[in-house]
């Protein structure tokens, strides 16, 4: 059974996102494990007073003192939460506010040009080629840092961090602007703040429901699961005791090691592909496919994030399987704008009590290879940010190439290798 957050009683799910979801959003009220102090479910931007001794909020004027977590930083999707061109490729299809409270969160980093629940990008960008509007380009190019160091690591005026030896505020040096550490003083207010490496503070942006149109608010949530990541976990690394952190940081800290990491993902990852006849007369190919540390489903996240699996000859696919979700809008007379959204397929793979996802299936052949062909029949795993129809949902189509992404932004190869033919057995052998 898949796990979810609790519905909302009485509210229909309407259509209003059409563009590919969102790595990152605001957190559903129906399922907000979240402390309000970090972030308001994307309702509103970040307003963060600057601790003393930091001049900006950019994570530039941290580089100079903490230069491997920043390098570490900006090498994440946390540094690319904004540029990321499949967030783009929606966003220019439907800018909405709350988009922008959660891929770049801090009040600096916000539009000024609204109109109802949407920014107004054309504003903007007449303010960005106004070259004497230097607060406009400051803005921009802080917005353009996504998910920056302040947006995780300060609250009142105080950095906060998440280790110990820090210890709590009033353990700060009686003029209350310094902290000590057993490397000696910060040269800015630091507490310790356990939540930064509790899972429920991942929540606060990777749980939460489909949200509809409301012109009296910035968001308003449905009752189904747009993302279900914190869901999921719960029920199973959760019920181990492992953080999020624990595997998505738990080597440079701050790179944040996930879905856009070929390398991290192929570690994990084991495929064996055999081809074999049946009675019937047909040709499959039995494949296993193991993933080790898996805490939650796979694919998870984003709505059009898909696992696939090809069969190939010389690059030519022969079949496919692939497994994630499938979103579709349904008319409902009931629903704001006639619609809601309701997850029609989920096929996305769970993992066993061992974190470890261990599935087998068959694949059908369309036709009978040759011996030549056999030679060369082999399969690749791909992971897919962006489908043909998340695509077409979006606007990219042959009259319009502006919403188009590049084929290295739309999939991964995390793996591949050859079919293993069926062992030939010698008849002279019986003999």
């Amino acid at each position: 059974m898949r796990s979810q957050c609790l519905p909302v009683p009485g509210i229909k799910l309407p259509l209003f996102f059409t563009g590919i979801a969102l790595i990152a959003a605001g957190l559903a009220n129906a399922c907000n494990p979240n402390p309000a102090d970090f972030f308001d479910q994307g309702r509103t931007s970040l307003t963060l007073e600057l601790p003393e001794n930091i001049e900006s909020y950019s994570a530039e004027d941290c580089r100079a003192c903490h230069p491997e977590d920043y390098e570490d930083w900006n090498d994440s999707m946390h540094a690319r939460a904004f540029v990321d061109p499949i967030f783009q490729s929606a966003f220019r299809k439907e800018p909405a506010i709350w988009c922008v409270n959660c891929h770049a969160p801090l009040s600096q980093q916000a539009f000024t040009q609204t109109s109802g629940p949407y920014v107004v990008l054309e504003a903007e960008a007449l303010e960005a080629n106004d070259m004497q509007l230097n607060s406009a380009s400051r803005r921009i190019q802080l917005r353009n840092e996504g998910i920056n160091c302040a947006a995780c690591h300060v609250r009142n005026g105080k950095i906060l961090s998440s280790r110990p030896e820090y210890g709590p505020l009033e353990d700060m040096t009686p003029d209350g602007t310094v902290a000590v550490s057993k490397e000696g003083p910060a040269p800015h207010p630091t507490v310790y703040e356990p939540r930064l490496s509790t899972a429920e503070f991942c929540a606060g942006c990777h749980q939460f429901n489909f949200p509809f149109d409301d012109p009296a608010a910035i968001v308003h949530y449905g009752d189904e699961p747009m993302q279900n990541v914190y869901a999921e976990w719960s029920q199973h690394a959760g019920l181990k005791g492992i953080s999020c952190q624990a595997c998505h940081m738990s080597r440079d800290h701050h790179r944040l090691y996930g879905p856009h990491s070929p390398g991290w993902l192929s570690d994990r990852i084991q495929m064996h592909a055999r081809m074999v006849e049946t009675a019937l007369g047909n040709v499959v190919v039995q494949c296993h496919l193991v993933i080790h540390g898996i805490g939650h489903n796979f694919p998870t996240g984003d709505l059009f994030r898909r696992v696939r699996i090809q069969i190939v000859i010389n690059d030519q696919v022969l079949v496919e399987r692939s497994f994630g979700r499938r979103i579709l809008d349904r008319r409902h007379a009931d629903a704001p704008g006639g619609f809601y959204k309701y997850v029609s397929e989920d096929t996305s793979l769970t993992p066993n009590e061992d974190l470890k996802i261990d599935h087998e299936f068959q694949l059908i052949l369309p036709r009978i290879p040759t011996l030549q062909q056999r030679q060369n029949l082999s399969y690749r795993v791909l992971y897919e940010y962006q489908n043909a129809s998340a695509a077409h949902a979006i606007g990219c189509n042959d009259k319009n190439a502006t919403n188009c992404l590049h084929a290295e932004d739309m999939f991964i190869l995390i793996a591949s290798g050859p079919v293993a033919m069926p062992r030939i057995i010698d008849p002279r052998s019986h003999e």
